[in-house]
């Protein structure tokens, strides 16, 4: 199978492609929309902007994409050419030619909508996650974002702290899957859990500005973790708070508590709280041992329906500036 750009003297087949689909995509359903569809896909054309994989003389599938809004316009395959692979070969190809330094977006039908079932897991499979419900051309779909690589957000002298991307997957499922890792959750993580952990963190980053960052070893490039801030309702409030795993391997060498004082500091500095916490189950000793050395104070203890009972720490801003004052 080649993926190929399509040329002004494919346009013929290309339409047949097109009308043959048509009944599943809105804004197609007129003979006027057909005609000014095929005239922006000349365009398309013109610019290099449009993939096609060829069966004989006919065409079997193709995909517009739009350097300038980094998005995936249009993607369809003849119904006689499905299950061959050929919208993941067009979809792979078309991440290739837009920029992974911004967030890639394309639209596609809602969940509850039969016809979304292949596209919504195509696209999830190439580490898009669900963004906004839009209505397009009078009809119900919803945005479907791939987020950009992940972004550095802060260094140590250890580590690198940056944006989770979905090829996190695999080893931060390393960290979360261990039953030693995760004996004060209710159960490790299974593969369902762990990458809606990362499409959370996702989202959080674009609802909040911040969340739960991918903790990497200078050294080796290693994820070993995650560290960030996250609401997390404490004692029936919504609080920011500092949450962190760390790969047991590397456990009793300080890498927590590296990664929460950086990200405490982000924190002060980046935002407009007056108060940062954490919370964990009352048996996590390391859990608050990292708290401790971040400057925070045992500021509660209250029954908890997940953990029996929890432990709240807390450090203000005016304690943080002390704290800064005395290193500076």
């Amino acid at each position: 199978m080649r993926v190929k750009y399509g040329t002004k003297e494919e346009i013929g087949p290309w339409m047949d492609l097109v009308r043959e689909v048509s009944p599943g995509f809105p804004g197609l359903e007129t003979e006027e929309c057909l005609q000014e569809h095929r005239e922006t896909v000349l365009k398309f054309m013109g610019d290099r902007r449009a993939l096609c994989v060829k069966s004989g003389e006919g065409i079997a599938g193709v995909l517009l994409f739009s350097r300038k809004r980094n998005q995936i316009c249009c993607l369809a395959v003849s119904p006689w050419h499905r299950r061959e692979g050929i919208a993941s070969a067009l979809l792979g190809e078309a991440l290739g030619q837009l920029d992974r330094s911004r967030d890639i977006t394309v639209s596609t039908f809602r969940e509850e909508d039969e016809k979304g079932r292949a596209p919504r897991a195509l696209y999830r499979k190439f580490g898009f996650v669900e963004g906004e419900l839009v209505e397009e051309y009078g009809y119900p779909n919803q945005v479907f974002v791939l987020p950009r690589k992940g972004q550095v957000v802060m260094e140590t002298e250890r580590l690198i702290l940056r944006e989770f991307v979905p090829e996190d997957f695999e080893p931060f499922f390393e960290i979360v899957s261990d039953s030693e890792t995760m004996q004060h959750y209710p159960k490790p993580f299974d593969v369902e859990k762990t990458r809606g952990w990362i499409a959370w963190n996702l989202q959080n980053y674009r609802a909040y500005g911040f969340g739960l960052w991918a903790v990497v070893l200078k050294e080796t490039g290693r994820l070993i973790g995650d560290c960030g801030i996250t609401m997390q309702d404490i004692d029936g409030e919504k609080l920011p708070e500092i949450g962190y795993h760390i790969h047991k391997k590397y456990w009793r060498q300080g890498f927590g508590s590296e990664a929460a004082r950086a990200v405490r500091d982000w924190g002060f500095r980046n935002t407009e709280y007056d108060c940062l916490y954490s919370y964990m189950k009352y048996t996590n000793v390391g859990s608050y041992s990292t708290a401790l050395a971040t400057g925070m104070k045992k500021v509660k203890e209250y029954p908890d329906e997940k953990n029996g009972v929890s432990y709240a720490y807390a450090i203000t801003r005016e304690e943080w500036e002390l704290l800064k004052n005395d290193r500076d």
